[in-house]
């Protein structure tokens, strides 16, 4: 295969491999990209600034500053020292190429130089302390205005120094146009100056040497008189020949001219097949080469027709991966809202999260909670006269009232036990007015059964009515069990409140003393005396009027 041929080969593999390893990178760049929207904190800071570093080396500044500063801002958060270093070294770095390149003023100059010392005090006495000779060396660029021009491509100097010569010939390039080539090109040119100097200087002693021979006198040195008597005897041996032997020596003369013309005559022929057969050979081999290009267009169609096949399938591949993966995060995503709503339901928000993070929920004490019971008067009496399913829609309508009423007043839903509802005021998460809002709840609580039981006359159908009972005091709050765990409250608190609701009245909300002097201020309450509750004895207690 000749030069040519093969540096046409190369040339086309090396676009071939580069447009390869273009697809590559942006692939790369696409995969990060998604990659990064999953991660926070200092995973998302390392990740981040692989892609800046990348962006760097391919001259995309604007990106890689854009990039490198949410690396910072997420590694602040943690205050990971390392990885602020690395992204503000890194956005540093980018600013100077751009500044260098649109050439902006010194004060820009000193910012980036500000930044770049700043971040070889974060990266002091860390994993990645050893790119702080990389950061001095930007700092003495930055001083020094060193920094190298960006490289060009490689054979372009050579093609303008090639149109150059064929334009002025090598002789009379300019000190400017071999100043401006790169080292390499340079010292070939110097030896291509060298090597026509070279032929030059010879080709003049060749045409010296020939001049020389031209002027020589070959046969300066031949005797004369020598020539004379080789004549003389010559001519004596034609005299003495006689009739037949000069006929016979005319004859062996013209012979031997016939033969010598013959002989000229083969040799023209011999010179003329040669040189057709010479022509054939180069017709032959002009034809070769064109049947070697027309082999390596085929080739080259085909390869390229491959390659776009290969990228094609390749995108759509990692099209169908894309998607596949974000359908996915979407239902992921959509069951983990189900879930964190299915887990609120049952428990407080503050708990849900603590049993998420830790998988465990540890109990709290509290000092000061309001327990509340309510507990339907009559309750069995009233639900026989229904069927079950009009019973459980009695229950549901008035509990969910309960539940956005209670929800209103940011008082915790603890559960429900046959017809009766407990909440609680002040858990999870204390609350001073706790007293105040639960109270306004119950009463909130009272206006809308005494509204409901309305209704219900109206329409013949059976109603309930509702005992209310509130005392405030300490009490434990957590989680128990593993399976079908719920969040409830336990201590002496609880009991009491159960006997304060037991001790109520339909419609009216029954409430303890140490409740009474909490709210005695913001709500008109009666006395009731001391009442006996079932195992406490004697209660003072009153009604919140």
């Amino acid at each position: 295969m000749k030069l040519y041929e093969k540096t046409n080969l190369w040339i086309f593999l090396i676009c071939i491999i580069s447009a390869l390893n273009t697809t590559a990178q942006r692939s790369g760049e696409r995969l990060r990209a998604m990659k990064l929207q999953n991660l926070s904190g200092v995973e998302f800071a390392k990740e981040a600034c692989k892609i800046a570093e990348i962006s760097l080396k391919n001259n995309q500044y604007d990106k890689s500053i854009h990039i490198s500063k949410q690396a910072y801002e997420e590694a602040e958060k943690e205050n990971s020292r390392e990885w602020m270093g690395v992204s503000l070294m890194i956005s540093s770095a980018a600013r100077y190429m751009k500044n260098k390149e649109s050439s902006n003023s010194l004060s820009e100059k000193e910012n980036i130089e500000k930044d770049l010392k700043h971040s070889a005090e974060l990266l002091q006495g860390t994993a990645s302390a050893f790119r702080i000779s990389l950061i001095n060396d930007w700092i003495k660029n930055i001083e020094d205005g060193t920094i190298p021009e960006k490289p060009k491509g490689r054979f372009k100097d050579l093609v303008q120094l090639k149109r150059k010569i064929e334009n002025k010939g090598i002789e009379n390039l300019s000190e400017d146009d071999i100043k401006k080539l790169k080292p390499a090109t340079r010292l070939a040119l110097e030896k291509m100056i060298a090597a026509k100097t070279s032929d030059e200087v010879t080709q003049k002693q060749v045409d010296d040497s020939k001049e020389k021979l031209l002027s020589t006198k070959a046969f300066s040195s031949v005797d004369l008189s020598n020539l004379e008597s080789e004549l003389n005897k010559q001519r004596k041996i034609v005299e003495g020949l006689n009739a037949e032997q000069v006929r016979a020596e005319l004859l062996l003369s013209r012979q031997k001219s016939v033969l010598d013309s013959m002989i000229y005559t083969s040799v023209l022929d011999s010179v003329k097949l040669s040189n057709q057969e010479a022509a054939l050979n180069q017709q032959a081999t002009q034809l070769a080469y064109q049947q070697s290009q027309r082999n390596l267009a085929l080739a080259g169609g085909g390869l390229v027709a491959l390659l776009a096949l290969g990228l094609w399938a390749r995108f759509k591949s990692e099209r169908k991966y894309s998607n596949d993966l974000q359908d996915k995060n979407n239902i992921i995503e959509k069951e983990r809202a189900k879930s964190e709503s299915l887990l609120l339901n049952i428990l407080p928000k503050a708990i849900a999260e603590e049993l998420k993070l830790n998988g465990v929920a540890k109990t709290r004490n509290y000092e000061n909670v309001t327990v509340l019971f309510t507990d339907f008067v009559n309750f069995t009496s009233i639900s026989e006269k229904l069927t079950p399913e009009e019973l459980v829609e009695n229950l549901d309508y008035c509990f969910k009232h309960f539940d956005n009423i209670v929800r209103k007043y940011g008082v915790e839903k603890i559960k429900t036990i046959g017809d009766a509802y407990m909440a609680a005021g002040g858990i999870p998460d204390p609350d001073h007015d706790h007293p105040l809002k639960i109270v306004q709840a119950a009463k909130e609580i009272c206006s809308f059964l005494e509204q409901w039981k309305e209704e219900k006359i109206k329409e013949g159908k059976p109603f309930f009515e509702a005992r209310i009972g509130l005392h405030s005091g300490p009490v434990t709050a957590g989680i128990v069990g593993m399976d079908k765990f719920a969040y409830d409250i336990w201590g002496d608190t609880v009991n009491v409140a159960s006997r304060i609701e037991s001790s109520s009245q339909a419609g009216k909300i029954n409430i303890s003393e140490s409740l009474y002097d909490l709210v005695k201020d913001d709500f008109t309450c009666i006395s009731r005396g001391n009442i006996h509750a079932k195992n406490k004895g004697e209660i003072k207690m009153y009604f919140v009027e």
